[in-house]
């Protein structure tokens, strides 16, 4: 295994992306079957309702997409915003517009309104490489 910074990361993608042409939305695709074999593993024994803590960026669009893989293996799945999906843009705007048509629940985070006792599971789709600065900046609203 390697492990490389979020620079790092950023630089993968792109190469795999514009040099090899492989398209964002395979890579999304991909991670998101990982992602959810993963679960799947988990949801065995801890349960079968997951919440998919999603973010404005791609990591919140590679979220999106696992939810549907593991609405598609039986696992009752909903998606948290962490805002209005309707500022999303770019793979994850496209996402967004596959979950609503899936259908996959979803609700916009309100402070003090989640019940997070219905889930049985979380997943963080929230910051991803593009992220800069503390996490308390975006995890204030959550």
């Amino acid at each position: 295994m390697f492990v490389v910074s979020a620079k790092e990361m950023r630089d993968i993608d792109a190469y795999t992306i514009r040099d090899i042409g492989i398209p964002a939305l395979v890579l999304m695709e991909n991670a998101a079957r990982a992602v959810a074999e993963q679960v799947l593993r988990l949801a065995k024994t801890g349960g079968s309702r997951w919440v998919v803590l999603v973010g404005k960026g791609n990591n919140g669009a590679d979220g999106i997409a696992a939810a549907r893989h593991l609405q598609d293996a039986g696992l009752k799945v909903s998606l948290l915003y962490a805002d209005d999906p309707m500022k999303l843009t770019g793979e994850a705007a496209t996402q967004r517009d596959i979950a609503l048509r899936y259908p996959l629940a979803s609700e916009v985070y309100v402070p003090g309104e989640f019940d997070w006792s219905r889930a049985d599971g979380l997943i963080d789709a929230l910051l991803g490489t593009g992220s800069q600065g503390l996490p308390a900046a975006t995890m204030h609203h959550l």
